[in-house]
């Protein structure tokens, strides 16, 4: 959102520029109509000038004809000086050749001089050419004359404007003071046309800040019917608006930080350079900072450190937890998330696990226990079974039968005891053996070649391993075979007669994978949502030969998750399943392979 920049400087008021507005408009006015004014004037002037020299020049034209035909130069110059009496110009007479004939200036010269200089002015100017006479600051008039035997001539008048100009003087000193009227009237009409718009604008003004400044009570200027009236009715509709919204907000604002406030989990939001802009009381208590407030500064236990500094590099949400309850500490579990807006801001929501893991690690010593107490009666109902069913001659049809049911459900609780066991020693992070370098194609291997005799007794091939290469991992070699067993006995157990299932190792990408392929029922995506918890099981389950406990694919994930690696799953209805175990390669040489667990290509 962008903003309007501000005043380069302080504006002038609207009755100086309302003034400066109508000031320059009637100049230009003035301005506009000076020219034209002036050009008619002239051409008025001129027209009358004409006319009126026209009518006394048909009066002389007898005097001028015989004074030519009499070659009378005096009586000429001084019939022109008649004509130019009204005019104060000078008339001048022009032949055909262009020779001056008579002029009126002449006639004034002979008149003052002295008689010994008047003939010495005839002579000057006889034969002199008409194109020598000045005529500055003059209009020219030109009308044709007949002068007898002397032929034709041009009779021409030399028009001051002068008159003109004293007129436009005159016109000029009445518009100034016209314009100065004009320009006192329009200074009063704007200053009071200004006042009466600004005030209202002003006051609405001085509203609008108030409101920007957060003040939602001030009064507001009364709504009226013209513009300004409008506006100021829409001031006051804002204002009550923005006062209702930030009313709501401010409820909103504190029902949420009461409701923040008072959880058990914690709650931390923290700017972009890592100083805390909100934290609530629990997240002071679990992060060991009692005085954690606005603005200071987060002081993280070293795995949260890390794991924000990758979550603000990556912009991705993450989560850690950290606490040993074996050494009597908390457990915190903390999920990061970055904000998706440009501030780069982080909120942190704890939460105290530790209750919860006390109880799961109650439940995995009460299980592990229950599992340990019950191996011992398991063994010997499996041996009296197995004893009594050595008798064949003294057991009767009906008695064999449900024995053979109690061997086969003995046998079945004896695995989920085992099971149980094994996943609890996995969960506690607590196997047996040390790890070493193995090679995840061996195992896969000898997997296959251990339950060959299975897959033929449901009439499943079970195809020969297809590995690339080795596939080198750091792990535990029990473990890894117990997942790898639970994956391919899934396969031929859910897998129908005539089927195939397939395992393939590959080691690309820094990751060692074991693919378990079927063709069998398929799974849907509600149950893969769930496929990897305890005691789940498919849908297929419901066949005759699903006879598992449904711990194995929770075995299989944590094994995979104590590798450092993960398990999924590519299932669709109908299409059949394929299981991955991904696990980080090693670069240590494995081990070498074991007895049934060759490779084919």
């Amino acid at each position: 959102m962008t903003t309007c920049p501000p005043p380069a400087g302080r504006r002038r008021p609207l009755w100086y520029r309302l003034l400066a507005a109508c000031a320059l408009v009637v100049l230009c006015a003035l301005a506009v109509l000076a020219v034209p004014l002036y050009q008619g004037l002239q051409r008025d002037y001129i027209t009358r000038a004409t006319q009126s020299f026209a009518q006394a020049l048909d009066l002389e034209r007898l005097t001028l004809r015989t004074a030519a035909e009499a070659d009378d130069r005096v009586g000429l110059d001084l019939a022109c000086e008649r004509l130019n009496g009204p005019y104060q110009g000078r008339v001048s007479i022009i032949d055909r050749q262009g020779r001056l004939l008579a002029d009126s200036m002449s006639a004034r010269c002979l008149q003052r001089a002295r008689p010994e200089c008047q003939e010495a002015i005839l002579s000057l100017r006889r034969d002199g050419e008409a194109d020598r006479v000045p005529l500055e600051n003059t209009v020219t008039l030109r009308l044709p004359l007949q002068l007898g035997r002397r032929g034709d001539a041009t009779i021409r008048l030399a028009l001051p404007i002068e008159p003109v100009r004293r007129q436009m003087a005159l016109v000029s000193r009445r518009l100034a003071l016209a314009t100065v009227g004009a320009l006192a009237l329009v200074g009063v009409m704007s200053l009071w046309l200004s006042r009466r718009i600004a005030r209202p604008l002003e006051d609405m003004t001085r509203v609008a800040e108030r409101i920007a400044a957060g003040d939602f009570d001030c009064r507001t200027p009364p709504a009226g019917s013209d513009e300004v009236g409008r506006l100021a009715g829409a001031v006051g509709s804002m204002q009550r608006s923005l006062r209702q919204t930030l009313g709501e907000l401010r409820a909103e604002r504190n029902q949420a930080q009461a409701i923040v406030a008072g959880m058990s989990d914690g709650v931390v939001a923290l700017a972009a350079d890592g100083t805390v802009l909100y934290a609530n009381q629990a997240a002071a208590a679990m992060l060991g900072q009692p005085d954690l407030q606005p603005g200071a500064a987060l002081a993280p236990p070293a795995p949260l450190a890390a794991a924000l500094a990758e979550a603000n590099r990556s912009r991705e949400s993450a989560a850690v937890e950290w606490g040993d309850l074996r050494r009597g500490e908390r457990v915190i579990n903390v999920s990061i998330s970055p904000l998706p807006d440009q501030a780069g801001g982080t909120v942190l929501v704890l939460c105290d696990r530790t209750e919860a893991r006390r109880a799961e690690s109650m439940g995995r010593e009460l299980a592990a226990n229950a599992s340990h107490e019950l191996r011992t009666p398991l063994a010997i109902l499996s041996s009296t079974l197995e004893t009594l069913l050595a008798w064949p001659e003294n057991l009767p049809p009906a008695s064999r039968e449900f024995l053979e049911i109690g061997a086969r459900q003995v046998d079945r609780m004896h695995r989920l005891v085992n099971e149980t066991l094994q996943l609890a020693q996995l969960e506690a992070d607590a196997p047996a053996e040390t790890r070493a370098a193995l090679d995840l194609a061996d195992l896969a291997g000898q997997v296959v070649h251990d339950l060959q005799p299975l897959a033929e007794s449901r009439q499943v091939e079970l195809r020969p391993l297809q590995s690339a290469g080795a596939a080198p991992v750091l792990g535990l070699e029990q473990p890894l075979l117990s997942a790898l067993t639970n994956l391919v006995d899934n396969a031929l157990r859910y897998t129908p007669s005539g089927g195939r299932v397939t395992v393939a190792v590959d080691a690309t990408d820094g990751r060692a994978v074991v693919a378990v392929t079927d063709n069998g029922p398929g799974i849907s995506p509600l149950e893969q949502s769930r496929l990897f918890d305890r005691f789940v099981r498919g849908q297929a389950a419901a066949d005759s030969r699903g006879e598992g406990s449904g711990l194995g694919l929770a075995i299989s994930r944590r094994v995979a998750e104590i590798h450092g690696g993960e398990i999924t799953v590519d299932s669709a209805p109908g299409q059949g399943s394929t299981f991955r175990i991904a696990l980080p390669i090693h670069g240590a040489a494995p081990e070498p392979a074991r007895p049934g667990g060759e490779r084919s290509a």
